[in-house]
Formats: structure tokens, sequence, C-alpha cells
């Protein structure tokens, strides 16, 4: 389906496995992605820098690795 309108993805305390899904990266208009209190594992995806629009990105409580990416930088409006 077609994501790029969407603005808000609160997938919070939903048991998510995995890593980040890199197609995430084509939601152009995502303001807050919620992916806090999972098991979600790995790298955040480069993709996640083509979120121009990101404000809000809590990935708190995960299996995530690594240090923070700097690709976030481009994720201007990050809070």
């Amino acid at each position: 389906g077609n994501l790029q309108n969407m603005t808000r993805l609160n997938l919070e305390l939903n048991g998510m496995t995995g890593p980040i899904p890199t197609t995430l990266g084509s939601c152009e208009s995502l303001q807050n992605l919620i992916l806090n209190f999972n098991h979600m594992e790995g790298n955040i995806p480069s993709e996640v820098g083509f979120l121009n629009e990101l404000v809000t990105f809590p990935v708190d409580s995960n299996k995530l690795e690594g240090s923070i990416p700097s690709y976030l930088g481009n994720c201007h409006k990050l809070t």
C-alpha cells in the first residue's frame, strides 16, 4: 500500500521483533515513529534518515545495537 501521507505510526508495546523495516523510509510524511518497548534488533536502518519530517522517534527498551547513526542528522526536526 501507499503510506506516503501517514504522519504517525505508534507500535509501542506491540511485541515487535526483528529489525526496523527499511520500507519505513518511504513514509515521507512520517512525523512520529514510535517503536519503544518492543523486541526489535539490529541497527537503525539508514532509510530512517530519509524521514525529513520526523519529530519523535523513541526506540528505547528494544534490543537495538550500535551507536546513534549520523544519518539521523538528516532529520532536522527530530527532538
